[in-house]
């Protein structure tokens, strides 16, 4: 990678419940983050928007994020939009060159689309998978291109020129080469378990090999669970969740302890089930991707023994994604790593588009 600059964009991870901004540096001989805000939504939008008529705006979240984090600097910006409003699809498509791959995707998203859409895809194969012919060999990621002109839109209204329109899944498989435990070798599964939905993809060196999304198991009922045992307000549960370890067969815990696993296990339950039948999956039909360990995202993953509880129940090492570099103590570098590692890597996008 050519380090031509020694800022990134700045990273726009949009999601249903707030909207994150981070930016990363090159300095030290190595990228930092230097700069993470975090901005919650007045009210959050709800789990599934992909029939949403008029898109929804995150003007005032994006402005406010830059107010707040005056390291920001520059206008370049590479924005996500969340799996709610997008669509995933497993596609078998002829191999050629990608120009006639992205046409022939087209026109098969065009005679199942209702609206104009955009669209990214990108290849699954990997080295042993026993493939047929019309086996799945690409992964589709869509979207309304009104969705897409609304977040254009919010970016212009904060002074921001959007270059790159990217998807949660390539984000996050990103993600990991900023780790500090990456291992271009290594089969990891990354996990965003966000407010309303959870991401699931297998990774190799950056690249996402298998994805799924999980519905049912979102963050946010979490939230509402413990806000409803407690008697507390939205911001003070998830400090709690962040603050107090959850009771679990190995650490039962005092009192709050076992409440806060009783908030956590119907939730907890879905999301393991739905990891155990993807693991199931991949050891039956493509076991050279059965990852050995899991990297936590999201709001879930902030709860203080998430990748203890995880770990325990689905059988495989679990640890919470840790961007490397970041070991700034101003206020806004000293932010949950987890919340940011999609921002990160988009904002990482401007070495890239100049190498």
């Amino acid at each position: 990678m050519f380090f031509t600059t020694k800022r990134g964009w700045i990273g726009v991870d949009v999601g249903t419940h707030a909207v994150k901004l981070a930016q990363l540096v090159y300095q030290h001989g190595r990228l930092e983050l230097a700069e993470a805000r975090i901005v919650r939504r007045e009210t959050a939008w709800q789990s599934d928007l992909w029939p949403q008529v008029i898109p929804l705006d995150s003007q005032r979240e994006i402005q406010t994020a830059l107010t707040l984090g005056e390291r920001f600097q520059g206008r370049g910006a590479a924005c996500t939009l969340p799996m709610a409003v997008c669509d995933l699809h497993g596609m078998a498509i002829p191999d050629a060159n990608r120009e006639a791959q992205e046409a022939q995707i087209g026109k098969e998203l065009s005679e199942l689309a209702t609206r104009p859409l955009q669209f990214g895809f990108w290849p699954i194969q990997y080295e042993g998978d026993r493939h047929g012919p019309n086996d799945t060999n690409v992964h589709v990621v869509s979207l309304g291109t009104d969705w897409a002109d609304r977040v254009c839109t919010d970016l212009a209204a904060g002074g921001l020129e959007s270059r790159v329109l990217d998807v949660v899944p390539t984000a996050l498989a990103r993600a990991t080469k900023l780790e500090v435990a990456y291992d271009p070798q290594a089969v990891v599964a990354v996990v965003d378990w966000g407010y309303t939905r959870v991401t699931f993809g297998v990774v190799v060196d950056g690249q996402p090999l298998f994805v799924r999304v999980f519905s049912g198991c979102g963050y946010g009922q979490v939230i509402a669970e413990t806000c409803q045992a407690l008697g507390l307000q939205q911001e003070e549960a998830q400090a709690v969740l962040r603050q107090r370890e959850v009771a679990s067969s190995k650490t039962e815990g005092d009192e709050l302890s076992q409440i806060l696993a009783e908030c956590l296990a119907e939730t907890l339950r879905v999301l393991v089930d739905e990891l155990g039948r993807s693991l199931a999956y991949l050891q039956a039909y493509r076991p050279r991707l059965t990852p050995s360990t899991l990297v936590l995202f999201g709001g879930g993953a902030t709860i203080k023994n998430s990748a203890e509880l995880i770990a325990e129940q689905v059988g495989i090492p679990a640890r919470v994604f840790q961007l490397a570099g970041q070991e700034a103590t101003n206020e806004a570098t000293s932010l949950p790593s987890e919340l940011f590692g999609a921002a990160a890597a988009l904002s990482q996008l401007a070495w890239e588009a100049a190498a």
